[in-house]
């Protein structure tokens, strides 16, 4: 699976391409999902409002009469997407419960306050389902992991919100634009740094917590910085932080609501009603 931001950048054959709406491009979906040399790429992503769908007639489908009522429900329909691209593609819907609508209602409202928009009626009653659309074939994909692989997309967000919420990268001591310009970078060279040694230590490890192991990280700092600056026990320094990534860095598990890594592993025993009341990740400690 692949969650890359540029589309210019290859993805390899058989991958499956899982973004945020912010990438929703139908023109890129099309060259994306086109087989090349025998070899084909997918893509899983939620539908962009305001985006035609179609029957493979050609008949135009008004979505508010196929959404699913009952809460838990899901269908799942074989359509064309957009007006001009008619990108073959898999239609999934699952009907939410009331307190996650009221959730992602909230959320929506939000994040329109921020951008200086208004929420339509629309984008509000939609909230009430996931609605997703796919190329990868029922075979390949059933719907329970389909709603898995999506929620993926959030981890690159939890790597961000981690370097804001404990690197403080967006934020500075100073009003001079040259001071801050230093300050933001010494900061990002710090969480490159820390997401190095992430790679090294815990990285491999599904159920991994990347706050714990961060944690680790902080706590060795001056002590990597005086082997680096002695040049000398370094190796010494990044082997105590593997083992200590090693022996206390996991993921607390949950049975109401299961860490990413349990529900990859895990995921399929779980009812699409309940996959489907799940909440936004968050960052935490837990994470």
């Amino acid at each position: 699976m692949c969650a890359v931001t540029q589309k210019e950048t290859p993805l390899p054959a058989w991958s499956l391409y899982v973004a945020d709406l912010g990438y929703f491009d139908l023109t890129w979906l099309g060259q994306l999902a086109k087989r090349v040399d025998g070899e084909k790429r997918f893509f899983l992503m939620r539908l962009k409002g305001q985006v035609k769908l179609y029957w493979r007639t050609g008949k135009q489908i008004e979505l508010h009469g196929l959404l699913p009522q009952q809460i838990g429900q899901a269908i799942q329909y074989g359509v064309l997407v957009g007006a001009r691209a008619r990108l073959p593609a898999r239609l999934i819907m699952i009907r939410v419960p009331e307190e996650v609508a009221e959730q992602r209602q909230e959320r929506l409202r939000e994040d329109a306050k921020k951008d200086g928009k208004q929420v339509t009626e629309e984008q509000l009653y939609l909230a009430q389902w996931i609605i997703l659309i796919t190329n990868v074939p029922i075979k390949r994909m059933s719907m329970a992991e389909a709603l898995i692989l999506v929620r993926l997309r959030w981890q690159i967000e939890l790597l961000f919100k981690l370097w804001k919420t404990y690197g403080q990268v967006d934020e500075w001591q100073t009003k001079k634009p040259w001071r801050i310009l230093c300050e933001f970078y010494g900061k990002l060279i710090a969480m490159l740094l820390q997401h190095w040694l992430l790679l090294l230590g815990c990285w491999h490890d599904p159920h991994r917590s990347i706050v714990k192991a961060a944690e680790v990280i902080r706590r060795a700092a001056l002590r990597l910085m005086a082997a680096l600056h002695a040049d000398a026990s370094v190796a010494r320094v990044l082997h105590s932080i593997q083992r200590s990534m090693r022996s206390g860095c996991r993921l607390n598990t949950r049975k109401t609501h299961p860490n990413t890594s349990q529900l990859l592993l895990d995921g399929l025993d779980w009812p699409i009603c309940e996959l489907a009341s799940l909440p936004v990740v968050e960052l935490s400690g837990e994470t």
